[in-house]
Formats: C-alpha cells, structure tokens, sequence
C-alpha cells in the first residue's frame, strides 16, 4: 500500500509473472495535513497577474523535450514514440501562458520538492514516465530535511517559496501546509485542459476529486488477468472498499473516501 508505484516497481513484477500488477485506489490523499498525501498547490507571487493554469501547460512547463514515453496497458509496459514532444512545445516564456508588459520575454523559473513521491507523481502523471525536466527546476526539501546549516537553508522550503514570493517570474508546486505561512504567495486555481473552468484548491473539492492535482492511496495486488483475484485478497479489497472500511479511512482523519462512481470503478478491478 502507499502513493504511486515507480515503473520500476512495476518491470520485476511483470518479469516475474509475464503481466503487471493490479493498482486499486482505496482513498484521496489529503487536502494539506502532513503525511495526508495532500493534494500539490501551484503557487506564484501575488505581483504575477496568473490565476489559473492547465495541467497541459504545466506539463509543458516543468518538462522537457523527449522522444517518448513508457505505456502501460494490456498487461506489458512498453516504450512508444506516441508520447515524444520536441522544444517547441516547452513553455519558457511568461508570453506564452498569454501575459503582456514585462512578464512577455520573462523566463519562467521553476520550483518544486525533491521528495521521490513528489517526482514520481509528475513523472507518471505528466511525462509518461520520462525524467526529463526543464534545466531551470530548482528543488527543495523541508526544513527538517535540510543540512542544519546555511547550506541546508538554502534548499529548505521556507527559502524556496519566499523566493517564489519575492520573485514575480517564478513558479511553484508545493504544501499547502507551507504556503500559508507565506501571504506574498498566490494560489492558482486548476483545469485539466486549457480552456476548461478552473478548480480552486479547496478541502471540497479534494474530497470530491475536481481538483486537478490529488493523490491517491493504493493497494497494489497480484491478479492474473483473465482469472479471479485470490478470494481471501477479494474479500479484504472488498471490504476496504465497502462503506464500513470507507469509514474507518475517513475516521483517520488523513484521507478522504472515495466517491460513489470512482468507488465503484475499484471494485470492478477485483473481478
């Protein structure tokens, strides 16, 4: 059980038995409580007149060009083309995302944690598996994970986002837990697609899974495909998934439970 597995979790496992194992979500991860899997904020300085942003252009932003990217389905992991993108479709340029004056010729500079959930999140969700950044990603840690010293300081969290706060050309993905602690920090607001309405980060709309940016729990099981689950691993799947282990998740007071349709979604995966 935890948060998302790596591929390279993943390649022994299908070695070993010629498929992949069955990933079944059984909680949203946290609004901000630490160790709640909490749901990622962007952040900007409150001098930068964004308020919302795509996923899609946040991919385009953190990433990098590559030519291709690892496909899992079918039972196999494999490595395709399908996900190539080449340099025209970074954005480097505060223009880009459609800002005038000074912020069109500005670079972009970047923000985000160095933790391996927090890399493994964006490199499965946005890059297909590709660790390709953009050169200019500056990564930091919390404070109680840095050198207790000014070396260390100078890569902790509370740095890091008051750079962001003071430097109107930078962009951040980080803690709501930390962003409060810092009100020159703007929170931006979500879609999926550009285009799409925006979703703030709010406890709601976590619990409810519109916002872009969640996380899940996972239970990972080993289901040979065209056969039944082993029915003593069915029946406690089922039962974490029922309303009474839905229940005893949310009395943890660390996760949110699943909604009704993506509930049921899991529970086919058992069959």
């Amino acid at each position: 059980m935890g948060d998302d597995a790596k591929i390279t979790d993943m390649m022994p496992f299908h070695d070993s038995f010629g498929y992949m194992p069955t990933e079944i979500s059984v909680a949203t991860g946290g609004y901000e409580k630490r160790g709640s899997l909490w749901a990622f904020a962007v952040v900007v300085s409150k001098d930068n007149p964004l308020n919302e942003i795509s996923v899609d252009e946040l991919e385009r932003i953190f990433g990098a060009e590559r030519s291709g990217g690892w496909q899992l389905a079918n039972n196999d992991y494999l490595f395709t083309s399908r996900y190539a993108r080449g340099p025209e479709m970074s954005i480097r340029k505060w223009g880009q995302l459609g800002l005038h004056g000074k912020f069109t010729d500005k670079e972009i500079k970047t923000f985000g944690y160095s933790a391996p959930g927090f890399a493994i999140y964006i490199e499965r969700n946005w890059f297909h598996w590709s660790k390709k950044w953009n050169p200019n990603f500056q990564e930091y840690v919390e404070e109680k994970q840095a050198t207790p010293d000014a070396a260390g300081a100078a890569v902790a969290s509370d740095h890091a986002l008051e750079t962001i706060g003071k430097d109107r050309y930078a962009i951040g993905l980080a803690a709501l837990m930390h962003v409060k602690d810092h009100p020159d920090l703007k929170v931006l607001a979500i879609s999926r697609h550009k285009g799409e309405p925006a979703v703030a980060l709010t406890p709601a709309n976590v619990a409810n899974r519109t916002y872009p940016l969640i996380r899940d729990a996972y239970f990972y099981v080993n289901k040979e495909p065209g056969r039944p689950l082993d029915p003593r691993a069915r029946e406690f799947m089922r039962f974490v998934l029922s309303r009474e282990g839905q229940e005893i998740i949310a009395r943890m007071g660390y996760y949110y439970p699943l909604p009704a349709d993506y509930l049921r979604e899991q529970l086919k995966k058992l069959d």
